[in-house]
């Protein structure tokens, strides 16, 4: 008889204690599991968050969170189909608030360990070259990252939370300055990728989305600011475009970070 009971310890390991000295490690969250037993007396079970997995879930949840805002809004005759209303406007009603908020919450959270875990790993973005026709089969595109990308997650992840937590109808001011944090620094993440340029599809289309991006919030200032005729309607399909151009980009640079260098 085992005088001492099987022990389950879960660990949370850095993710850059663990990375090869000559390979890019972007895992965001790694969990250890061990329990022996008396005949396998050191058994683990690993699971592993990356980076890119993070993004692209942050870009599943934000876009179901607003889409089902927008079905629970519509369908309870809270707000109209058309003419379109802002996300937040929909989102806003209950029962959708909770599912949005829940949505922007884990965001968030997965947002602030991206920055946190691509900071540990400056150093691998540094020493290794990200690009070549190695890097998705496009002719020259290329992966950066720095200080400015990361601060840029950051915030974007403090103001995707804190515009789900507190909606317009409880405090629009703060509700949009935070919307806009979140959209400005997703817009400069973007224009912080265009160090050099190519002319094969892929990075055009990117610079495209990346000035219609800009575009659009260039428009919804001057609209609300009255500097031009305020259009509702426009802003809306401002918001909602722009959101979806935002996962698309997102999705497609979290896919580059998994690419490696083939030496």
């Amino acid at each position: 008889m085992n005088p001492h009971p099987p022990e389950t310890s879960i660990n949370i390991i850095s993710p850059s204690a663990l990375a090869p000295s000559n390979d890019l490690d972007t895992r965001l969250l790694l969990v250890q599991s061990s329990a022996p037993t008396a005949k396998q007396t050191n058994a683990h079970l690993t699971l592993t968050l990356k980076v890119s997995t993070a993004l692209r879930l942050v870009c599943c949840l934000v876009i179901f969170g607003s889409v089902l805002s927008f079905i629970l809004s519509v369908a309870n005759k809270q707000e109209t189909a058309w003419p379109l209303m802002n996300i937040s406007q929909y989102a806003a009603n209950y029962p959708a608030i909770y599912f949005f908020r829940i949505a922007t919450s884990i965001s968030a959270v997965l947002l602030l360990g991206v920055a946190r875990s691509l900071y540990q790993n400056l150093d691998y973005f540094d020493s290794f070259d990200l690009g070549g026709d190695e890097l998705l089969e496009e002719s020259n595109p290329k992966v950066h990252v720095g200080y400015w990308t990361i601060f840029g997650f950051f915030v974007a992840g403090i103001g995707l939370g804190g515009a789900g937590l507190i909606s317009c109808h409880e405090n629009n001011n703060i509700h949009t300055s935070l919307a806009l944090a979140m959209f400005f620094s997703q817009a400069s993440i973007q224009t912080g990728q265009f160090r050099s340029w190519s002319m094969s599809i892929g990075p055009c289309i990117r610079a495209l989305g990346t000035m219609y991006l800009w575009v659009s919030l260039v428009v919804t200032a001057l609209m609300s600011t009255h500097t031009v005729t305020k259009v509702a309607y426009v802003i809306s399909l401002l918001e909602w475009t722009a959101t979806l151009e935002i996962c698309a980009w997102c999705w497609w640079w979290s896919g580059a970070l998994d690419v490696r260098r083939r030496r």
